[in-house]
């Protein structure tokens, strides 16, 4: 499976990317290919701030400010089940560039 499923706009091409559901299986991906997969999206999202920010610690604060927004949406919540502290902990550690 690959990022390519993204290009479908429904519901269903991103769900069954996170989760690694195909229509009629169970979930194929284990905790440590979503955490590694979450952290690839973190990095992504933070090399484009850095593009626009100018600053590592703009653009630090500003992926750390959509991260904290997109935390407290219910619909992650009801989905997404990374202990918060662990990504609030992997978020410092790539603003801190380690």
């Amino acid at each position: 499976m690959n990022g390519t499923m993204l290009v479908d706009s429904g519901p269903t091409a991103k769900e069954d990317f996170y989760t690694g559901r195909d229509s009629c299986g169970p979930a194929r991906r284990t905790r440590g290919e979503l955490e590694t997969l979450l952290l690839d999206h973190v990095e992504m999202l933070y090399l484009i701030a850095l593009r626009f920010a100018g600053d590592r610690q703009r653009a630090g604060s500003l992926v750390s400010r959509t991260i904290a927004a997109a935390l407290q949406a219910p619909e992650l919540n009801q989905r997404f089940t990374l202990p918060k502290p662990w990504l609030i902990s992997k978020l410092r550690q790539l603003h801190c560039g380690h």
